[in-house]
């Protein structure tokens, strides 16, 4: 008998009560026997955008419109120029 099978929502911590209510018992499951004991590093959202952000930055670079990129976007005019030299 799979002892994982009868494993309930009220056997788990607090924690893992979180990530079943956000993914589900199943993907949970799943998620416990590829990578059970592994310490798994879930990424900022800020850090998935990023680079959507660079290249949308990229495209809307004309050459001297630093000062309103870095406005818009809430950046440095340092970190723009670092940004289009990346892209560039």
């Amino acid at each position: 008998m799979d002892m994982l099978k009868q494993v309930r929502y009220e056997d788990m911590t607090e924690e893992q009560q979180m990530l079943i209510d956000i993914m589900g018992m199943d993907a949970f499951m799943e998620l416990v026997q590829t990578c059970g004991g592994a310490y798994v590093y879930i990424p900022k959202e800020d850090n998935l955008i990023r680079p959507i952000r660079n290249r949308t930055i990229g495209k809307e670079f004309n050459g001297r419109n630093f000062k309103e990129l870095a406005v818009k976007y809430g950046l440095t005019s340092m970190q723009i120029r670092n940004i289009v030299k990346e892209k560039g």
